[in-house]
């Protein structure tokens, strides 16, 4: 795999892992 390739991945990852905090945040924690 290319740099170019593992980093697209990385910030692929970062952005759901984001996303999927926001959505914790907004739900309050309901889901855990």
């Amino acid at each position: 795999m290319s740099v170019a390739t593992v980093r697209a991945a990385l910030e692929t990852a970062i952005a759901v892992a984001l996303e999927q905090n926001d959505d914790v945040k907004i739900g309050g924690g309901a889901t855990h």
